[in-house]
């Protein structure tokens, strides 16, 4: 009879994985040069975003958080999402680059980034879906 393995968490496969905060830091990057240039996030972007090295930070140190279980971030990160210009149709899209983004710079462990991705993508889509008090 075989041992059933417990699952692994989501920080161990990234470990698993040899993810890195540098390939971490290279997804962020990639993501923003790839929105910059879209339709529909590019101009939410260049408005929302005052110092982008200091935006790559903090998001490089959120994903680290999520994917490493590193203790760097301690921001919400939901509140600069409720107080402006999103809908839920702007997720689909952050969700499609991000995608994209993982894919080209992670390969074959794309999916450590792009899972949470998806779950945080329902949650904010369930928070500004219909009913949700929307500002801007």
């Amino acid at each position: 009879m075989t041992q059933m393995q417990a699952p692994q968490s989501l920080a161990e496969a990234a470990q698993a994985a040899r993810v890195t905060e540098a390939q971490i830091e290279a997804l962020v990057r990639d993501f923003y040069r790839r929105a910059e240039s879209e339709p529909v996030l590019g101009p939410i972007f260049a408005v929302a975003i005052h110092d982008f090295e200091t935006h790559v930070t903090h998001m490089t140190d959120f994903w680290s958080r999520i994917v490493l279980g590193t203790d760097r971030y301690h921001r919400c990160v939901v509140t600069p999402h409720m107080g402006g210009h999103f809908t839920p149709e702007h997720f689909d899209r952050w969700l499609a680059v991000f995608e994209q983004s993982a894919l080209a710079v992670l390969g074959e462990h794309a999916e450590l980034f792009a899972d949470p991705a998806r779950q945080m993508t329902a949650a904010f889509q369930r928070a500004l879906g219909p009913g949700a008090q929307q500002v801007g």
